[in-house]
């Protein structure tokens, strides 16, 4: 997947976002070892979002197996990060990953949360 596709896919998913009113924190936070495709609030939840671009008909495939524990790990990493940096300690966040099906449509977009054990990751 080149990293062109990868991007559409974010702004896919950010402009989607935006519509239903998600103000976007934050888009690409990197810092030395992780990076967060989006961030996104709205009241008082905060989300997490890996967005994963794919053609393939989302039932083949697991979600949670587009994403290896090292990947989990620094996800959360970067969460611990991003509030630190943004003293945006109020909200916990929520891990989202989305798989976006290519090419670009509205109605291949599937949602999955991550509810894995998140003490194992801090």
């Amino acid at each position: 997947m080149s990293w062109s596709k990868g991007e559409r896919a974010e702004d896919f998913v950010a402009a989607h976002l935006g519509a239903a009113g998600w103000f976007i924190e934050a888009r690409n936070y990197r810092r030395k070892g992780f990076e967060i495709d989006i961030i996104a609030s709205r009241f008082e939840r905060l989300l997490c979002i890996e967005v994963k671009a794919r053609r393939f008909a989302f039932a083949d495939q697991d979600p949670h197996s587009l994403l290896t524990l090292r990947k989990i790990q620094r996800l959360f990493n970067g969460m611990n990060h991003w509030h630190q940096e943004t003293q945006d300690s109020g909200r916990n966040a929520e891990f989202w990953l989305c798989i976006v099906g290519l090419p670009l449509n509205r109605n291949c977009v599937s949602w999955q949360k991550w509810e894995g054990n998140e003490e194992a990751f801090t």
